[in-house]
């Protein structure tokens, strides 16, 4: 069974001016509740990396974000075992010192 998808990102499409109806992918169910599931399971992680008293998502600069946005939008067409948050943070260079 294939089912039409549609990612609402209004943050990523005000982004990069796309409209967000942009974003229809089909996919299988099981790769829909994949997604679903790891997306869940990686920003629940994500407040994690960041120690400290309310250091949460939150707390990142928008330039922290766009650079997440452009590497989990990159990656989402490859393999999704390379698709972990902690990685990608590392990755760009994000820290908690960095973070205000």
């Amino acid at each position: 069974m294939v089912l039409r998808y549609h990612f609402k990102l209004p943050h990523f499409c005000a982004l990069h001016d796309i409209p967000a109806a942009a974003f229809s992918v089909r996919l299988t169910t099981t790769v829909r509740w994949l997604l679903c599931l790891t997306f869940l399971y990686q920003f629940h992680l994500i407040p994690v990396q960041f120690e400290g008293a309310n250091r949460t998502l939150t707390a990142l600069k928008i330039s922290h974000l766009e650079q997440l946005n452009s590497k989990i939008f990159a990656l989402l067409s490859t393999l999704f075992s390379r698709l972990k948050i902690e990685h990608l943070i590392k990755q760009i260079g994000i820290s908690s010192q960095g973070i205000n």
